[in-house]
């Protein structure tokens, strides 16, 4: 698809709407209210549910979910999806349910996070802690909330847009697997870093999400010199009337 006449922000708030919609009715029979999107790039922390976080002229007042946009690159599909429905949970029980303290993870919430098809786990794996204060989550095997990623990505949803200035942490790939019988293509589509979709990133194994070189170097046979310079040029060296070749 092109992107010549499209609104950026209005693209990607659109897309990150479209997966709330999706999980709303999906996973919470469409109870949830209307709530703010907003990104930020807050070290060591993927997401964050705020309560009555923004008000309208009209008094209304929405909460809000923030997503951490430096882990859009790194982190797969899957994990993105994760952040939003375990926020969703936030949300949830703030409206219908009895929350703790700021930032704490009880036992109501858990259960939630479980009836939605999300394990919520200290550590992120089986066998963690289920309530706490700062809490991840695994996708149950075959739950609700794994057939809904698996029914978003048939439709066509894909993530366009991932931010150029991510600064921390290594390619992460969800841990989930055989959990369900998915199409290889839909299977690479969840669980591969987002960013191995877009032609000017490159997914370092070992180091964070970089970008590939823009510019390469030159240099003259003859004298030695070199210069740096986009990709294709046509460079004379004067002194030895040679054209540069690029290093290897």
């Amino acid at each position: 698809m092109r992107h010549d006449n499209v609104n950026p922000t209005a693209d990607l708030y659109a897309q990150l709407m479209h997966v709330a919609d999706h999980f709303n009715h999906k996973l919470f029979d469409g109870a949830l209210p209307e709530m703010m999107f907003t990104l930020h790039r807050e070290r060591h922390s993927a997401g964050y549910f705020s309560a009555e976080r923004w008000r309208h002229l009209s008094g209304k007042s929405v909460s809000e979910i923030a997503l951490n946009s430096a882990y859009f690159a790194n982190r797969s599909l899957i994990q993105l999806l994760q952040t939003i429905v375990h926020e969703q949970c936030h949300l949830w029980q703030h409206h219908f349910g009895a929350p703790s303290r700021a930032g704490y993870h009880n036992a109501e919430w858990a259960h939630k996070m479980e009836e939605v098809g999300l394990v919520p786990s200290s550590t992120g794996q089986p066998g963690g802690k289920k309530t706490g204060q700062k809490m991840a989550d695994y996708p149950a095997s075959g739950g609700k909330f794994l057939l809904a990623c698996v029914e978003l990505v048939k439709d066509g949803f894909c993530l366009s847009w991932i931010d150029r200035g991510f600064n921390g942490g290594k390619v992460s790939r969800s841990s989930v697997s055989g959990v369900l019988d998915i199409e290889d293509m839909l299977g690479d589509k969840l669980f591969a870093p987002i960013g191995k979709y877009f032609t000017d990133f490159h997914l370092n194994e070992n180091a964070d999400v970089v970008l590939k070189k823009r510019k390469v170097k030159y240099f003259c046979s003859s004298c030695q010199a070199n210069v740096w310079g986009k990709k294709g040029l046509q460079i004379m060296c004067m002194k030895c009337n040679k054209l540069f070749v690029v290093y290897e």
